[in-house]
């Protein structure tokens, strides 16, 4: 990585003196050459994050439209540097890695915040990549903006708001190539409506989108031991390596999920702008159809008996590890912006609120029914921001400066039931209640220079921010964890530099901070391979130190109309505080060490003749955990769970009504420090996938498409087995 490094450096060096005697081209180029990089940004803050010194994406709705992107998370794939679940059809956990940073990606929706109890959110599984305008994703540290938690970078997803009355509607429906090897009688379905009224000034747009699918059996159901006079047993091994016997599956995970949104917009005067918006999501799932490969010896099935009720053994292997979940979320936000003459004042006020139920079996229940454990979770955020920016010396300079607040707290109830498979099964008895809050005051500023006709920026700033974490209470521990509290400034600098109008030199340097997540505070969940985890409220806050380098260089073409880009960076984060589970102890979260990530993004996008055009990327990301007290034998191991190569090539077309793409991806083994065992159940493994759209626009108000997912059915897992070959046809149109 040190000879990377230094070749970066060189090219920056190198670019600027030859840059030194020649003329710049027209400035009309540079805007020319990016493909799909204009900013449609919902906020002040992301329209000031995109013109930092970091890698930066942004896809229009022809990139989305493209490709088979079903739900908001699955358009960032291909993208370097960026980490998505592919696992078993709907991801109750839509998490976004960047840079190997996990729970570090601060997630917006129109500018409005949804990083949840997790850091992460639920709800992106439930939200159709057809309410997509545009996607920006920012990398690097960026607690300087956005406080806690972006310490990887941020992505926003920007839904469409119509300036005239349109009516869109697209439904679908799709199946596996091989039998219960993906989402089985999948149907997709998404309708809006939108239009501007009193001379275009109040713009309004309702929409809504779903998913409803059979699942298929991602669950293998095994046991530890065997029993005299059963047969049916195959031997496997579990991502430990342990010995054990697979002997059947924990049946099919059907699921259906939803997602209603309004969105409005008012123009007061000529210089005022109010948004205000309001979006409910639903998933809900639940595993049927469970399977036993086992026969008694007058060759019945065999579900076992009640009497092997511990984990991993049966019954409980039909069921054990599984359960069923349905979770609501509503996001409530009001923004308002006013423009002033050289400067802009904006204040955005938003409210999450999030429910949780999930139903597990006890120790004896059967895929039959039986006892279980309901766990009642209820989350709530509150945001509010103040953000005022202003231009000094016809936009030399730049100030924005900003204070913000925000409330979050969860709340856990758990209770004995009589029958695990229902959410409206009786509560026997309270086992126990948990929970806590997080608050965060800051204040940020950050002051840039446009110098040398624009093509030098400079941009320096930083936050103050103050963090307290109490009212943590447990009815199943005595007394009552300390409250915690910490005043964190984080820096952030960054340099752009053009020295021709197709050229790009970028540099960043930040520090970032992410406090401890409420789950990983709280949590107290059992695998059924008997692994517990356990929360911590006495956590201190992750930080982070990084910095990246990379030149941007657009390719024209003189005598035809062809764009391309081609960019290169080198990243580079110190964490610190790392937080880690004591897989050596009672497998509680504890604040560990140290860690170190680098690495190398390379991205290529290029526009061909006839309508064709190439996308490709590639990531190289090199981990080390540098200290651990937690655990010492992992110091100077990789961190858990980074794939080392992360690319993508695709070629896509749009041409005489025709449109799609063919994209394969590969991703290597994410590093496991207990040697994890390729393709059983709760391993991670490598993977590489073909997929493929094509579709023909009948009139510009009609259309149909056909994708197909995992063309070649390549098995692995993701903990589950995720989904193999399968296909998908659409119908759209639109008024």
């Amino acid at each position: 990585m040190k000879q990377l490094l230094k070749l970066l450096i060189f090219l920056f060096l190198f670019t600027f003196l030859y840059s030194q005697d020649k003329q710049p081209l027209d400035e009309n180029i540079l805007d020319e050459a990016y493909i799909g990089e204009s900013v449609v940004s919902a906020s002040i803050l992301s329209e000031n994050i995109t013109q930092k010194g970091s890698n930066t994406s942004i896809l229009n709705q022809k990139d989305i439209n493209l490709r088979p992107n079903a739900k908001f998370s699955d358009t960032l794939r291909g993208l370097e540097s960026i980490n998505i679940p592919l696992g078993r059809g709907m991801e109750t956990f839509d998490t976004i890695t960047i840079r190997g940073i996990a729970n570090g990606t601060s997630i917006l929706v129109d500018g409005v915040s949804l990083n949840d109890m997790n850091n992460n959110t639920k709800m992106l599984t439930s939200m159709t990549a057809m309410d997509l305008e545009q996607v920006e994703v920012v990398r690097g540290a960026f607690s300087s903006i956005y406080g806690s938690g972006a310490i990887g970078g941020v992505v926003n997803f920007i839904t469409s708001m119509p300036q005239e009355l349109e009516a869109k509607a697209n439904l679908g429906y799709g199946n596996p190539f091989v039998k219960n090897g993906a989402p089985q009688n999948l149907i997709r379905g998404y309708v809006s409506v939108g239009d501007a009224f009193f001379d275009k000034t109040f713009r309004l747009k309702a929409s809504y989108g779903f998913n409803v699918s059979k699942g298929y059996a991602a669950d293998d159901a095994w046991v530890k031991n065997t029993e005299s006079g059963i047969s049916g047993y195959k031997p496997s091994l579990s991502a430990r390596g342990d010995e054990i016997y697979i002997v059947g599956n924990m049946g099919r995970q059907s699921f259906q999920n939803h997602d209603a949104r309004i969105k409005s917009q008012i123009d007061i005067n000529d210089n005022g702008m109010l948004d205000f918006g309001f979006n409910y999501s639903n998933y809900n799932y639940r595993h049927i159809n469970q399977q036993t490969n086992l026969r008694d010896s007058d060759g019945n099935m065999y579900w076992g008996n009640d009497t092997n009720g511990s984990s991993g053994t049966i019954p409980y292997a039909f069921v054990g590890g599984m359960g069923n979940e349905s979770y609501h979320q509503f996001v409530e936000y009001i923004k308002y912006r006013h423009l002033f003459e050289d400067s802009t004042l904006e204040l955005n006020i938003s409210r999450l609120d999030g429910s949780n139920t999930w139903l597990s079996p006890n120790n004896g229940a059967s895929p039959f029914g039986g006892s279980g454990v309901n766990v009642d979770t209820k989350h709530q955020k509150t945001d509010l921001n103040l953000i005022y920016n202003i231009d000094f010396y016809n936009e030399v300079l730049g100030l924005l400066i900003g204070a913000d607040y925000r409330l979050m707290q969860m709340d856990i109830n758990e209770s004995n039931i009589n029958d695990w498979r229902y959410f409206n099964s009786q509560k026997i008895s309270l086992k126990q209640k948990r929970g806590g809050k997080n608050q965060f005051g800051g204040i940020f500023l950050d002051l840039s220079a446009r110098l040398l006709n624009k093509s030098l920026i400079l941009s320096f700033g930083g936050r103050t921010t103050y963090w307290w974490g109490g009212d943590y209470y447990n009815t199943n521990i005595n007394g009552s964890a300390n409250n915690n509290s910490k005043f964190a400034f984080s820096p952030k600098a960054s340099i752009i530099y053009k020295p021709l109008e197709i050229t790009a030199l970028k540099f960043s340097f930040g520090q970032a901070f992410r406090v401890p997540t409420l789950n990983q505070m709280f949590v107290e969940y059992t695998r059924n391979d008997g692994i517990s985890f356990i929360g911590n409220p006495n956590l201190k806050p992750e930080t982070a130190t990084s910095f990246d380098i990379g030149i941007e260089q657009d390719i024209v073409f003189e005598k035809y109309p062809l764009k391309g880009k081609l960019k290169a960076y080198y990243f580079y984060t110190d964490l610190l505080n790392l937080i880690y589970i004591n897989t050596q102890g009672n497998n509680q979260y504890q604040n560990a060490g140290k860690a170190r990530i680098q690495g190398l993004e390379l991205s290529y996008n290029q526009s061909l003749p006839l309508g064709f055009g190439i996308r490709a990327s590639y990531t190289y990301t090199n981990s080390k955990i540098l200290k651990n007290n937690v655990n010492p034998s992992s110091v100077g191991k990789k961190i858990e769970g980074i794939s080392e190569h992360m690319g993508y090539v695709e070629l896509n077309y749009e041409n005489y009504g025709f449109f799609g793409s063919i994209g394969a991806e590969f991703q290597s083994k994410p590093f496991s420090l207990n040697n994890t065992i390729s393709k059983v159940y709760g391993a991670s493994d490598e993977y590489y996938l073909l997929d493929l759209k094509i579709g023909y626009n009948f009139t510009p108000n009609f259309a149909i498409d056909f994708s197909a997912t995992n063309i070649l059915n390549y098995k692995y897992y993701r903990y589950y087995r995720a989904s193999g070959a399968a296909f998908f046809i659409n119908l759209s149109a639109k008024v």
